[in-house]
């Protein structure tokens, strides 16, 4: 059992919502499966400081959502595991976040759903146009740049962790081009289009523990409505305790043996794991081959929506 009232570490960052004009504001707490910012004590303490927030009167109900199989992405940068293999990963490292938190939410004192990525790539026509309105601004030069700058900004960060850790298994590095890429048109897509609400005097709060890449912040620029009742809180820790967290999804070993090194996301590392090397290949897929690829994984029967 948890207890909310032992002392935890405080979370900076939220003034902003405790100054909010409007007479009704939402949060959703966008979460990274594999982020340690999202683990136990520091988990809890953010339960902490939206309870606070709900006895102020600031705010009224709560969203997790849920990234987990956006992480798919993640598992194909050596080249060969497959898309269907990667999502049933994903899905799995999802289930077991819930399960090992769902003591924590009952601390909860508001209203709150834990919506998976799923719902949204089972949207149909919604995620298909969100997909191909965002998959469209590539021909702007300034949100390419912003999606190059991204990658590069992910691959730096993932080959100093790839080299610390001294992984045997080789990264594909047009894999990681394509997996990088996909993974941010699909983030945008999805973040930008399909979770805003827009309803009158009603504000949404996007609760992250980083600021936004320049890929999606050039997206939020340009296809967010109504950016006054739409907003993203960067939010921080005072303190980070230790935490021993348990890997949530290891990079794909090679297929042959199927084995699976469990050390991949512990410690500092985010769901960004991927990226592309400063030398960029030339993969720019087609919107159709995506939605294609994505139309066929549906018909995996493991994968649950």
């Amino acid at each position: 059992m948890y207890s909310i009232e032992k002392k935890l570490p405080k979370v900076r960052g939220l003034n902003v919502v405790k100054k909010s004009p409007y007479k009704e504001n939402s949060l959703i707490i966008g979460i990274s499966v594999g982020s340690e910012k999202f683990e136990g004590t520091l988990f809890l303490a953010l339960i902490k400081s939206i309870n606070e927030l709900f006895e102020l009167g600031k705010v009224t109900d709560c969203k997790f959502h849920l990234a987990d199989t956006l992480q798919r992405y993640n598992y194909m940068i050596d080249g060969k595991t497959s898309e269907r293999d990667a999502f049933l990963m994903s899905q799995k490292a999802g289930d077991e976040w819930i399960t090992r938190h769902i003591e924590i939410l009952t601390c909860l004192k508001l209203p709150y759903k834990i919506i998976r990525w799923n719902k949204w790539l089972n949207s149909g026509e919604q995620f298909i146009e969100a997909f191909s309105r965002v998959s469209s601004l590539a021909d702007n030069l300034a949100f390419e740049a912003a999606i190059l700058n991204s990658i590069a900004e992910f691959s730096s960060r993932f080959k100093k962790r790839y080299e610390n850790l001294k992984m045997n298994n080789p990264i594909n590095d047009e894999a990681l081009q394509k997996s990088c890429r996909s993974y941010l048109l699909e983030e945008c897509a999805i973040i930008m289009k399909l979770w805003p609400i827009y309803k009158k005097n009603v504000c949404q709060y996007l609760l992250y523990p980083g600021k936004m890449t320049e890929a999606l912040s050039r997206t939020y620029e340009d296809v967010v409505e109504q950016k006054k009742i739409f907003k993203w809180v960067k939010f921080y820790f005072k303190t980070r305790p230790l935490i021993n967290t348990e890997a949530i999804f290891p990079i794909p070993a090679e297929s042959k043996n199927k084995k699976l090194d469990t050390a991949f996301v512990s410690g500092r590392f985010r769901r960004r794991i991927f990226s592309s090397p400063s030398t960029f290949f030339p993969y720019k897929p087609s919107i159709q081959k995506h939605l294609d690829d994505f139309q066929a994984l549906l018909t995996t029967k493991e994968c649950h929506f």
